[in-house]
């Protein structure tokens, strides 16, 4: 359910084009991660935009060399800056501050998924 999310967001967003294909299915990742601490934890129309917003500029300060500021991603999010900010420490706390996730686990993931227009990544 997540992935219809994940590629309705992906054709309809060009000016996050530049978050890479990695940041983009870690963001999955980690909200996968959160739903399995937090089995209650519903994912829904309400919150999803939030949670993928979050999730991607948690992934991305995560992989990327010069993440994007906080700033952007309130106006690309339409929320404030302090929003953004609480939604990070909030989502980072409930995840339990683990980041890592194997190669494995993002390859499955890219299998799940294959996206048509993406370069499958090197093994």
């Amino acid at each position: 359910r997540l992935v219809k999310y994940m590629d309705k967001w992906y054709k309809e967003t060009t000016h996050f084009r530049s978050v890479g294909m990695r940041t983009l299915f870690l963001s999955v990742v980690y909200i996968e991660h959160l739903q399995d601490i937090l089995p209650d934890f519903e994912l829904n129309i309400y919150n999803v935009h939030r949670l993928f917003l979050i999730s991607m500029l948690i992934a991305a300060k995560y992989t990327e060399d010069y993440p994007i500021s906080n700033k952007y991603w309130a106006k690309v999010g339409g929320i404030s800056k302090e929003q953004v900010n609480n939604l990070e420490s909030v989502f980072c706390c409930m995840s339990e501050f683990n980041l890592y996730v194997a190669d494995d686990e993002l390859k499955t993931l890219y299998d799940e998924y294959k996206p048509p227009s993406v370069i499958k990544p090197a093994e």
